[in-house]
């Protein structure tokens, strides 16, 4: 069960941090805004720090949220990983505490498997769908990924490592040097072995040693789609590889595609002005 969220979305660009319980969970969220409401997503072993350098640009054309999906970010960490199958009531659920009927989902990485699902799960609810470097349409990604699903492996490469958030800005960004310091902070928070084992099992849910699980991935329910979607890709992303984006030319012909020749796996937070330009046009619709 949700309890009801306070206070409707700000007027203006300044972005108000909130929490809901949903099943008991405390769930963090920004939000910003008014207008469509737009529901940010973010990926595995991250956070809604990584909408920052975008919220506040959308917020001056539609009700942005940006939430910190069940154990990360300052969400609480429940009992057990956070699996595909987990995703969908709990968005439901999320979007029914905020009063929010249809909305448009943004989603890097992982969050792009979950809006992409979402939106094929429940057409009715979802009006446009962005993505941006998504999980899920094949099974090949990135080998540090497939690597963290193998037992006591994944344990030992996440132990605490003060270096871990320059470590992942070599990893996801084309120009590390473009790392914002926050984002860095960020990823270098270390919540304890609580949280370590809650993101293990969560990755081991959806991943093993050869790449994704077959029963996750999105592909054959794309050609269900039929709402206005978006592919954003970084050109060097070495976790989800860009050639993943010619599925989506081949499954859905109708949506639109983009490449940043000069990001990595989080174009969103490596070329902001451009990914907010881009994304501003296509939600407006």
């Amino acid at each position: 069960m949700a309890s009801p969220a306070t206070g409707p979305a700000t007027p203006d660009r300044e972005v108000l941090s909130r929490d809901v319980l949903i099943d008991g969970q405390r769930i963090h969220y920004e939000q910003a805004g008014m207008g469509c409401p737009v529901l940010l997503v973010h990926g595995i072993a991250a956070s809604l720090v990584d909408w920052r350098w975008n919220i506040p640009a959308l917020a001056e054309h539609f009700a942005v949220t940006a939430v910190d999906l069940p154990g990360f970010g300052e969400s609480d960490i429940p009992r057990r990983g956070f699996a595909l199958a987990d995703a969908m009531p709990f968005l439901d659920a999320f979007l029914d505490a905020l009063q929010i009927e249809t909305v448009r989902l943004v989603g890097n990485s992982m969050g792009g498997l979950i809006c992409a699902h979402y939106a094929i799960r429940r057409p009715a609810r979802v009006e446009r769908l962005l993505m941006i470097d998504p999980a899920g349409l094949a099974r090949d990604i990135s080998i540090h990924l497939r690597l963290l699903s193998v037992p006591l492996l994944g344990e030992w490469a996440l132990r605490p490592n003060p270096n871990i958030g320059k470590v992942a800005a070599r990893g996801l960004f084309y120009d590390p040097s473009r790392a914002p310091a926050a984002w860095i902070a960020d990823k270098a928070r270390d919540r304890g072995p609580r949280a370590r084992d809650f993101l293990l099992q969560s990755l081991r849910s959806g991943t093993n040693i050869f790449g994704l699980r077959q029963e996750i991935l999105m592909l054959d329910g794309l050609r269900r789609l039929d709402i206005p979607t978006f592919v954003m890709w970084g050109e060097h992303d070495h976790v989800v590889p860009v050639r993943h984006l010619a599925l989506v030319k081949a499954h859905l012909e109708n949506a639109r595609v983009h490449v940043f020749p000069t990001a990595g796996h989080v174009p969103m937070v490596e070329r902001p002005e451009e990914f907010n330009r881009l994304a501003i046009e296509f939600l407006s619709g």
